[in-house]
Order: C-alpha cells, then structure tokens, then sequence
C-alpha cells in the first residue's frame, strides 16, 4: 500500500496521523490479500491460537511523528483480539510497543512504492519480527526475485534469509508461503510445505466429497442389509416348504399305516 499522508486524518493529542491514503490496490494485491487472510484467520482459528490478521493499516512508530509509519500489505499481530472495524490506525506506543510478529509487502508496479532500504529501516523501526517481500511479476523486472525475506536478530535487525524456489519456511509460525498457479500465496504444511491448508471453497468441496461417500457407504450398506433380509426371507420360505413336506410325509405315513 502506497503512503500518502494527507487524507483522512485521526488527531491525536494536537498531532494528526492519517488513518488511509487516497492510493488504490492493485487487483493482484487485492487477490493475494484476501485469500491469505482467510486462510491465515482460519488457521489460526483452528490452532485456538490468539492472533489478529489484517492489511493495509497505518502503523505509526515515533510518538509525534506522523511520517514515521509504514502500511503492510497483510500483517499478523500475536495476542490480539479486536474486531476490524475497532481499528482505524495503530499506534505501538498506545498497545505497549506491540508490532506485527509478520508483516507482508506485496510488490506492486501500478502504484509507486519505494520497497528498497527506506523500507526495510521502517519495518525495523516499528519492530516487526519477519518481514515478506512477494514479487509474482519479478522476472519482468531485472533484479528482481520472487521472494526477500528477513528475520530480526537479537540486536534487532532485520536479517535476509535465503529464499529457493516458489516457498518460504517462516519463523514465526510452523508454516511455508507456496506460491500458487494464479500467483496466490497459500499456507503449506509439512516438511516442505507440501500439503496446502485448504480454502473456505476447498473445505466445503471436501465436506461435500465426504458427505458423498458417506450417503454411498450408507446405500452399499442398505442394499447389502436388504440382501441379507432376502436371503434370511428366502431361507425362511424353504425352512417352512422343508417343513410342510416333511409334515406331509408324516402324514402320508401315518395313513399307510392305518390301513
């Protein structure tokens, strides 16, 4: 998200700190913003581990000074519960110093964003632990790389970690960013990030897949039921012919003798 503080301003002890900017998404940013919300959110959810996820939020980190902030793409605050629509901006020294654990830079060439050096100062001064930098049309570029990704030392800097094909293993959390077919970031699971957490969308088709074979268990056991109770029926049927005959028999002997 592009920085321009002059709109929609939030006054704070005499000092305005702008709550947005008038600069859009790209449709990119928007795409991978969304899906990997949902997933974080719900894996999250899943864990029952406390965490806030969101994007495009003015983070201010110098007490007085509103030039001092950077706006992530997608962020991940530990510990925090708070509904989306409390938030307009976030200020560290008004949350105990709490900045993101994560923080998500999607690199964009329709709206100016400079994700050099100032950048990576910025992120660092606000405190973030891991930084992502995602560049899907980076071999458009010279350059230029899929993923940057950097850690925090304990001396507080941000530290560039190796990065190897269309993943990362983050540090923050027992997960990978994969890259997706359509440019997506999805979560990976496992020791290569090869199982992908699944979306609302997969979720519901694999609730439906087993709901299916379910109802197909259900009806191979239904027809196998009836098959037994007309094999139980038929063997009735020829248990009570068996034994009509028999009681014929009987009788025929019966009568041979009283002759």
């Amino acid at each position: 998200m592009a920085l321009d503080t002059n709109t929609s301003r939030e006054p704070t002890g005499g000092v305005v700190y702008p709550v947005c900017d008038d600069m859009g998404e790209s449709g990119l940013q928007v795409f991978v913003t969304r899906l990997l919300m949902g997933l974080f959110e719900d894996y999250f959810a899943a864990l029952e581990r406390e965490a806030f996820v969101g994007c495009n939020q003015f983070f201010y980190y110098k007490q007085g000074d509103p030039r001092s902030v950077v706006a992530p793409d997608l962020y991940v605050i530990d510990g925090v519960s708070i509904h989306p629509t409390e938030l307009k901006s976030w200020k560290i020294w008004e949350h105990d110093g709490k900045a993101p654990t994560l923080a998500l830079e999607i690199v964009s060439d329709e709206y100016p964003k400079d994700y050099g050096d100032r950048l990576l100062e910025r992120y660092r001064d606000l405190g973030v632990h891991e930084l992502v930098r995602y560049d899907p049309v980076h071999l458009s570029r010279r350059k230029r790389e899929l993923f940057a990704h950097f850690v925090r030392d304990e001396r507080g800097q941000l530290i560039r970690r190796p990065t190897i094909g269309d993943r990362i293993q983050l540090v923050s959390y027992d997960v990978w960013l994969v890259r997706g077919a359509h440019d997506e970031l999805r979560l990976g699971l496992g020791p290569k990030g090869e199982s992908l957490w699944p979306t609302a969308q997969e979720r519901i088709a694999q609730v439906s897949d087993r709901a299916a074979v379910e109802a197909a268990r259900a009806a191979a056991e239904a027809e196998r039921a009836d098959a037994e109770a007309a094999r139980a029926a038929a063997e009735a049927a020829r248990a009570d012919s068996a034994q009509a005959e028999l009681e014929r028999l009987r009788a025929e002997l019966a009568a041979l003798r009283g002759r």
